[in-house]
């Protein structure tokens, strides 16, 4: 069963397998039928056994719909770094754009600076800072630097984007 589990890895892209505490290894697909085949190939052509599959079940995702009233807030072990962050709802619309005009690949900066200003009326220091697009990469999900240059040393804080990046 393990060795069929990991040839479905590498047959199907968008299959993920993983194992619960349980015990019960879950395959994640992008749709019913998706997984019947996987289900399909499994029994007959990858690991030749009876699989039992339980009813499928969706997966719920959440948004943001109003600014959030608490900062999520961590320190350092030794107290000397500090970060806070917040989340907050984008402009009506801009997430649309953002997957439309593809504005998260790195060389539509200056679209993404020009559009933001133009059509949803930031301000350019804001629109200059979008650090990051989400979920990997590609979606509309923004991170942004609001630190203000006098309270924050920014050469320390770009020593840290890449962590910063690859948690967001």
């Amino acid at each position: 069963m393990i060795e069929g589990l990991r040839k479905i890895n590498k047959s199907y892209p968008m299959a993920h397998t993983k194992v619960e505490e349980s015990g019960e290894h879950i395959v994640v697909g992008t749709g019913e039928l998706y997984l019947d085949q996987i289900f399909n190939d499994m029994r007959t052509l990858y690991a030749n056994i009876e699989i039992k599959v339980s009813e499928p079940f969706v997966k719920i995702c959440e948004t943001v719909v109003e600014a959030s009233s608490v900062r999520c807030f961590a320190e350092t072990p030794n107290h000397k770094n500090q970060i806070s962050m917040m989340a907050e709802p984008l402009d009506r619309g801009l997430s649309s754009t953002i997957q439309d005009m593809q504005l998260y690949k790195p060389e539509s900066k200056s679209l993404l600076v020009d559009t933001l200003m133009n059509d949803f009326e930031w301000d350019e220091l804001t629109a200059s800072s979008v650090w990051a697009f989400g979920p990997q990469k590609t979606g509309s999900n923004m991170l942004i630097d609001y630190t203000i240059e006098g309270e924050v040393d920014k050469q320390k804080l770009n020593m840290l984007k890449g962590p910063i990046v690859h948690g967001f």
